[in-house]
């Protein structure tokens, strides 16, 4: 159902924490990756102070994105009229906009997002509001009691796939342990 499946976006994946990716992809100041959570393009960045952020990849000028695949950059810059973000989501420059005295630069940039870290994973969350401490506490303290460290764990590979079929279905089918 569309009114559903639109609902779930809004409350499931629009103010929850997401997995989004792992450190070792982020190895040092200026690395990026993209990816999305339902249907908001993401970029994933270690800023020049080695900060984890999370932005919307999309620039606020016309929609494109600011960043594709993943790599090492300066800054994230939009493809379409080149307006440039630095590492923390301000806008740095814009073409043709120096001469109007209208433009206000620090009310333009990336929408960020909250990011969390559990180990060597990290998670974004649209709110950037949310507390990612405050979310998992009771399951971090579950895993702990049981000897769980996901720092013991290291990804080994990554695989996307895109499957049409509503995604409680494939969750259930990932998680159920006769899998």
């Amino acid at each position: 159902d569309d009114d559903i499946f639109g609902r779930e976006l809004r409350h499931v994946f629009g103010h929850g924490w997401q997995y989004a990716g792992s450190h070792d992809r982020l190895p040092e100041p200026g690395s990026f990756f993209t990816g999305w959570i339902a249907r908001t393009p993401i970029v994933v960045v270690r800023d020049t102070e080695s900060r984890l952020r999370a932005f919307a990849n999309v620039c606020p000028h016309r929609g494109h994105a600011v960043a594709e695949g993943d790599g090492r950059r300066r800054s994230l810059q939009c493809r379409y009229h080149g307006w440039t973000y630095g590492l923390d989501g301000r806008l740095r420059s814009a073409p043709r906009t120096q001469g109007d005295a209208t433009f206000d630069a620090s009310c333009v940039g990336l929408r960020e997002f909250a990011v969390g870290t559990w180990g060597p994973l990290i998670f974004v969350n649209p709110d950037p509001r949310s507390s990612f401490e405050d979310a998992t506490d009771g399951l971090r303290a579950a895993a702990a009691r049981r000897g769980f460290d996901p720092a013991m764990y290291p990804r080994r590979a990554t695989r996307q796939h895109e499957l049409r079929c509503n995604w409680k279905i494939t969750l259930d089918n990932n998680t159920e342990c006769y899998h």
